[in-house]
Formats: structure tokens, C-alpha cells, sequence
């Protein structure tokens, strides 16, 4: 186990002239900094609990390597990071760890696909389809990012079916409701 950072107020010209690791910006007087025990890197205390510790990928604090001894680690086969050897999927180029990056087993449905197409054709009744319609715009967005996302789901034209009955619905509501204001 290797030991936490030392945290220090910023203070003096060592300090104050650095740039945290992390985000790049100066470290300011009076800020709350941590220095790396092991190889002495400046961040702003807010960075280094944000990521878990020092930013150097070859220091004893970086994060991956104070969780995950070396043997429970792998490189990406896309890009080259190291992650968990039991992931599925790279954190960094989000790809499965097959070599077409596909994932290789059953792929699940993203729920909120199912419910665009949903209230997409729902969307369609008079009165309720301005409120189902707004829904189904909702859930396809959220399923579009969802398969984004993770490439172990599917529903993308689902979502997109969802879409294409939500919207020409929510126009034709709009539209009827300026006629009877109109008239």
C-alpha cells in the first residue's frame, strides 16, 4: 500500500510558480495542493481526489496502480491503456476488447429504446402526444447515448424510430394549435 499524498497550502515561490498535473493551471497561494510523496508532482488538492492520485502514469501513486497490482491489469488492444484485465470495455476509446471491437457476447437492449418507439407512436393521440411526444424525444436521446456509449447494447433504431413518429406528431400538434388560436 503506498502512502497518501502530503497535502500542503500553497504557499511561497516552489509552489505557487508550479502547474498541477492534472488540469494544467497554476496553483494559486492559499489553495490546497497535494505533493506526491513518491515523486514529488504538485496538483491541486481538488484534481488529485478527483482522479484518485498523481497524474504521472510511471509513479507509484497514479491511480490504476494503486488499485490494480500489475498482473490484474492489460493494455487496450485499440489504444494501448491500461485497464482492469476483467473489463469488458476500454474506459478510454470505450471499444470492446475484441480485435474488430465488437463485443463478443449477447448484446442487451437499452431499456429507454423500447420507450421512445413507445411514446413515439403515442405521440400521435390528440392532447396526450404533446406530452408523450416531449417523452419519446427524451428516452431516444437517451438510448442514442446509451449505445453510444456501450457497444454491448442495441435499440439505436428503435430510438430513432421513436424519433421519427415523436416529431412529425409534436408538428402536427403545434400546428393544429395555431390553426384554433388563429380561428
Amino acid at each position: 500500500m503506498t502512502e497518501p499524498a502530503a497535502f500542503t497550502a500553497v504557499e511561497g515561490p516552489p509552489l505557487a510558480a508550479a502547474a498541477c498535473r492534472w488540469c494544467g493551471t497554476a496553483l494559486a497561494g492559499g489553495e490546497k495542493a497535494a505533493v506526491c510523496n513518491a515523486c514529488g508532482g504538485a496538483h491541486h488538492a481538488r484534481c488529485w481526489n478527483g482522479h484518485g492520485g498523481c497524474r504521472l502514469a510511471t509513479c507509484r501513486n497514479a491511480p490504476l496502480e494503486r488499485i490494480l497490482p500489475r498482473a490484474a491489469r492489460r493494455a487496450c488492444v485499440h489504444c494501448g491503456r491500461s485497464m482492469a484485465r476483467t473489463a469488458a470495455a476500454c474506459a478510454g476509446c470505450r471499444k470492446h476488447q475484441t480485435r474488430d471491437g465488437r463485443p463478443s457476447g449477447p448484446r442487451r437492449w437499452a431499456g429507454s429504446s423500447v420507450s421512445a418507439l413507445v411514446f413515439g407512436v403515442l405521440a400521435w393521440i390528440p392532447l396526450l402526444g404533446l406530452f408523450t411526444g416531449c417523452l419519446a424525444i427524451l428516452a431516444a436521446n437517451k438510448a442514442l447515448g446509451a449505445v453510444r456509449d456501450d457497444p454491448g447494447l442495441r435499440g439505436r433504431w428503435l430510438a430513432v424510430a421513436g424519433l421519427a413518429f415523436a416529431i412529425p406528431a409534436l408538428l402536427l400538434h403545434g400546428f393544429l394549435f395555431l390553426l384554433a388560436m388563429l380561428g
